[in-house]
C-alpha cells in the first residue's frame, strides 16, 4: 500500500479504486473510501468527486450521490452527467429530475452537462417514458437555442415525447420547425408524428 510506505495516494489512484468499487456495487466500501478522501483533504478533487458520484449512482444510493453533488462547487461534465445517467438507468426518475434541476440551479448549461447527442437522447427518452414531457421539451429547446446541431433522431425523439404525452400541437409545431431547419426525416419520423396528425385531424 502506498500509505504504508508514507506515500499519499493521488486522485488517479483513488479514482481507480472507486471504479472497482462501483463495478462491485459496494456502497459501504465506497463510503469508507469517501471518508478517507475527506480525511486526506482531497474532497475537492474533481476527478475523485466525479467517480464518487458515479459510484453512488451505480449503487442506487441517490441521497448520498445527490449530497456529494450538491456540496461540490466546481462541477465538470462527468460530475454532472453521471448522476442523471445512473439514476435514470436504475429507475429513480424523481431523483434524476431533482439532480437535473440541481445543476440547472447552479447555472450549468445543458450543453455542458450533456456534452453530446447521445446524452441528449437519453435525457429526452427517459423524461418522455416517465411522463416528464415538459422537461423533455426544456432539454430540446435549450440545445436548439444554443445553436447545437440536432440530428433527425434528436427531433424524432421529441416528436414521440409530445405525441405519447398528449401534446399533439406541440409535436406538429416541432415537425414544422424541423422542416424549416432542413433536417431530412427518416423511416421513424412519420410513425412518431402520425398520431398527432390523426388526433388533430391534420
Amino acid at each position: 500500500m502506498q500509505q504504508s510506505r508514507g506515500l499519499k495516494p493521488n486522485g488517479t489512484g483513488i479514482s481507480g479504486v472507486l471504479h472497482a468499487v462501483r463495478d462491485m456495487e459496494d456502497s459501504i466500501l465506497g463510503g469508507q473510501i469517501q471518508w478517507y478522501v475527506i480525511k486526506m483533504g482531497m474532497e475537492l478533487d474533481k476527478c475523485i468527486v466525479s467517480t464518487v458520484i458515479d459510484m453512488y449512482g451505480k449503487c442506487s444510493c441517490s441521497s448520498q450521490m445527490s449530497q456529494v453533488f450538491d456540496e461540490m462547487d466546481a462541477l465538470d461534465i462527468d460530475a454532472c452527467s453521471a448522476p442523471v445517467s445512473r439514476l435514470s438507468k436504475k429507475g429513480f426518475v424523481d431523483e434524476a429530475v431533482m439532480v437535473f434541476r440541481q445543476f440547472k440551479d447552479k447555472g450549468i448549461d445543458s450543453n455542458v452537462v450533456s456534452g453530446h447527442i447521445e446524452a441528449y437522447s437519453a435525457q429526452v427518452s427517459w423524461f418522455s417514458r416517465n411522463g416528464f414531457v415538459d422537461e423533455a421539451l426544456m432539454v430540446f429547446r435549450e440545445f436548439k437555442d444554443k445553436g447545437i446541431e440536432l440530428n433527425v433522431v434528436s427531433w424524432t425523439l421529441v416528436f414521440a415525447a409530445c405525441s405519447q404525452n398528449g401534446k399533439d400541437m406541440e409535436a406538429l409545431d416541432l415537425f414544422k420547425e424541423m422542416q424549416i431547419a432542413v433536417v431530412k426525416q427518416n423511416s421513424t419520423t412519420i410513425p412518431c408524428i402520425l398520431p398527432a396528425c390523426v388526433n388533430t385531424q391534420h
